[in-house]
């Protein structure tokens, strides 16, 4: 990891920094992977074969779904930053590592290696929750819609009303 002629006082510097971003990905990873698996621990109904659609669960499909893709963007992010900096340890050319990068670049690549195996699994999961969503709506038309009340849509009516006669 050391650099040939370095001072101590330079590794060290380089040593700290690469220590707290190492510690600053695994404690990303690991809170990530706790609400990833809460996510699915909430859904896994959806994720059974087998299982029978009622009509309350548009709601849930939908909520379960917005969670799912936050995730899987909240994963992807991480690995788009990891693969980010991996990219830097190397030299112009790209295809040799920097002198004393190995160490960074192997952390980079186990981290990638089991992220993107998270994010395979949320990916497959959107993917069912979805396929779940379109044969709910087969089946229950209309019924998943948001619901306004009549007053409600009066007031929205004034509302783009007043703004079109405004912009004239």
């Amino acid at each position: 990891m050391r650099k040939d002629g370095e001072s101590d006082e330079s590794f060290k510097k380089r040593f700290t920094t690469e220590r707290s971003r190492q510690y600053d990905v695994l404690q990303s990873k690991e809170t990530t992977f706790i609400s990833a698996d809460g996510c699915s621990k909430r859904a896994t109904e959806f994720f059974k074969s087998g299982y029978q659609l009622r009509p309350s669960d548009g709601k849930r499909l939908n909520f379960f779904l917005k969670e799912h893709r936050r995730m899987f963007d909240k994963l992807d992010g991480m690995v788009k930053d990891i693969k980010e900096h991996d990219s830097m340890l190397f030299q112009p050319n790209g295809l040799t590592l920097k002198q004393g990068e190995e160490f960074a670049h192997d952390f980079n690549v186990e981290q990638i290696r089991s992220i993107e195996a998270k994010l395979l699994k949320v990916k497959q999961e959107v993917e069912t929750l979805e396929e779940n969503k379109t044969s709910f709506h087969t089946i229950y038309k209309g019924i998943n819609k948001e619901h306004f009340s009549k007053r409600r849509r009066k007031r929205e009516k004034k509302k783009i009303k007043r703004k079109e006669e405004e912009a004239v």
